[in-house]
């Protein structure tokens, strides 16, 4: 239990007036939400092991089976975990990090769309393109070109 709480619970023989106890609770209840919710926004120890090399590796050859394998740990029980934490399947959430790199590409270097696919980890660069639209809206030169500094 946090210092925080354990001190607030300390504190509740000294309430002796329904005042103090209106507040105290208030507060207590406050802090104990505070500790809850900050809880929820941590992930499994796994998991965020494999949300780290994604953001490290999302270039690589990267995949559930091979970080499982590097975990000690099935793939469809880390499969599992992923979606129980994140609310997303593992695979979709290594894409979204490509296409979030690619945009950075895109809009900070002068790269071609194939060579762009090719370094976040998509050899198929009309995969990429159908993907990115699917994703975005509009094709990976559209967004080159709306996101282009004057």
């Amino acid at each position: 239990m946090p210092e925080s709480i354990v001190r607030r619970l300390a504190e509740f023989s000294r309430m002796d007036n329904p005042e103090k106890l209106t507040s105290w609770m208030t507060a207590t209840i406050g802090e104990a939400m505070t500790v809850i919710h900050g809880r929820h926004r941590s992930y499994h120890l796994l998991v965020h092991h494999a949300m780290t090399q994604i953001r490290q590796n999302y270039h690589a050859g990267l995949s559930l089976k091979t970080l499982a394998s590097a975990f000690n740990v099935s793939p469809a029980y880390l499969g599992q975990l992923f979606k129980e934490e994140t609310g997303k399947y593992f695979h979709d959430y290594l894409i979204q990090t490509r296409l979030q790199e690619s945009r950075t590409l895109l809009v900070d270097t002068d790269l071609k769309v194939g060579e762009i696919a090719r370094r976040i980890g998509i050899p198929n660069q009309s995969y990429f393109n159908r993907i990115f639209k699917n994703e975005y809206g509009v094709s990976p030169m559209e967004y080159r070109h709306r996101t282009q500094r004057p």
